[in-house]
């Protein structure tokens, strides 16, 4: 329940059912002080919550016998909503699909069971979901895809086809085309407006559709077999680049758009062929970010050069499923294994896991959005985990490494067994082998407990190891 080190550097220990401790470090064993009922001088409850030393050296010793409400004082700084059946605020499933935060400062989230809007200056939410014989509902509850154009309106792809919403009335209307082209029932996997305020719809299986609201012309652009147009059925992304270009990504690679000749060409590359393109994010010098199933690509389009990152290059998952730049030109990538901060021009991973803060360890396709103040919105299977990258400071203190125990044989020496430790392993200043006392080992710990599973050494033998050891939490031994 408490350690408390007092004035002459003793180490009191508050339990929860056996007392109070003191632990005397040099001969290695606690001395005990317990409630005793026939003895009234004993401590009068076993429960010893808190420990504190006056100016005169008297020790005071808080005792319970109700309990403790533990409270973990670290700041994780990131915000947390989830489902919570009567909170003001609660998500309609912890299974996030898809974000944006409007021009209102309201997060929309869409999951697999309908869709939650959070209004963060009242500090209330709403839930939509689909009402069947209802028109004015969602088309379907699960929302896959979430949208904003130059007009505020609010774009919402679904498994069953294009929402937009109508603040008059609360309510949404179903974008379901013309009689030339219907994206009636289609199920939407992405969204964008182009800087023509035209919108780009991609889909699961028809392909991608361009609406053009000032000619009112749909335009499909179907599937093909050959690789001068788009040639896949899906479009999961679309991007814009700094220089109006339109990208698009799908279970068949990359596609960039010619508005001279009106096709998608195929961006030809075996790095990435095959494998299923999830988003498509600009990095510095123009150059394109490519996050797929099998890792993050790196596309230079003026050498028409691919480069690649693995897990073999400190990437803790391949599966990439949302990629966001924040303002120093760090990439901060969501994956099956957590969140990784990748800086380009070290190329060096940073990975954040749910130790950390986050909501889980797993993430999902679309959920992933960056605001105007530079906040990252990152959805996943048990939530929304939201942060500014700035406010995550990395912890560059080396903590100190003590040695807990010292082994002959594969076997723990204590003190005053053999002639090898006189003394406690803390307090020895050397310790003498004989010849044939030829394999020992020293186990060790870093003092470092806000997340020790993230601790790593390296030890060696001089002149035995020419090279560093490299070890981590989970065997802390020097052999």
């Amino acid at each position: 329940m408490s350690i408390y080190e007092d004035s002459d550097e003793k180490l009191w220990i508050g339990t929860a059912i056996g007392g109070l401790n003191l632990w005397d470090a040099t001969n290695e064993r606690f001395v005990r002080y317990q409630h005793h009922e026939n003895d009234p001088e004993s401590i009068s409850n076993n429960t010893a919550r808190g420990i504190v030393e006056d100016r005169s050296g008297n020790l005071w010793v808080g005792v319970s016998n109700k309990g403790l409400n533990f409270h973990d004082p670290r700041t994780r700084n990131l915000t947390h909503y989830r489902s919570s059946p009567g909170s003001i605020i609660s998500l309609q499933d912890n299974a996030v699909r898809s974000i944006l935060l409007d021009d209102q400062d309201r997060i929309w989230v869409g999951s697999f069971t309908g869709l939650t809007v959070i209004d963060r200056k009242n500090n209330n939410s709403r839930r939509y979901r689909h009402i069947p014989g209802d028109s004015y509902s969602l088309s379907a509850d699960y929302v896959i895809s979430i949208s904003q154009d130059h007009d505020d309106r609010i774009w919402l792809g679904t498994r069953d086809g294009l929402n937009i919403y109508q603040p008059e009335g609360d309510r949404f209307i179903r974008y379901e085309g013309n009689d030339e082209v219907s994206l009636k029932g289609i199920e939407i996997e992405s969204i964008l407006q182009d800087h023509k305020h035209r919108m780009w719809v991609g889909t699961q299986k028809e392909g991608l559709f361009r609406i053009d609201f000032d000619s009112e012309e749909i335009k499909r652009y179907a599937v093909r077999s050959d690789k001068a147009t788009f040639s896949q059925s899906t479009a999961a992304c679309i991007a814009q680049d700094s220089e109006k270009r339109i990208w698009v990504g799908s279970a068949a690679g990359l596609f960039l758009f010619d508005p001279n000749k009106e096709i998608f060409e195929h961006v030809e590359s075996q790095v990435i062929e095959g494998n299923d393109v999830r988003n498509i994010t600009e990095g510095d010098n123009g150059k394109i970010w490519v996050g797929t199933n099998s890792g993050l690509h790196l596309f230079d389009p003026k050498t028409n050069v691919f480069k690649t990152y693995h897990e073999k290059d400190g990437l803790s998952n391949a599966v990439i499923y949302g990629a966001l730049a924040d303002d120093h030109g760090n990439l901060w990538l969501s994956t099956n294994k957590g969140i990784n901060k990748f800086n380009p021009e070290k190329e060096t991973f940073v990975v954040y896991d749910q130790a950390d803060g986050l909501q889980s360890d797993e993430f999902n396709g679309k959920a992933y959005y960056k605001d105007k103040i530079g906040f990252l919105y990152f959805g996943g299977v048990n939530g929304l985990s939201i942060f500014h990258p700035d406010s995550l400071k990395e912890n560059t203190d080396l903590p100190p490494v003590i040695l807990t125990d010292f082994l002959l044989f594969n076997r723990s020496v204590s003190v005053g067994d053999t002639t090898v430790l006189k003394r406690s392993l803390d307090h020895e200043e050397e310790i003498v082998l004989k010849y044939d006392q030829d394999m020992f080992a020293f186990e060790f710990a870093a003092l470092n407990y806000k997340q020790p599973e993230k601790n790593q050494f390296a030890y060696k033998l001089e002149p035995f190891n020419e090279d560093w050891i490299y070890t981590d939490y989970r065997d802390r031994k020097a052999v």
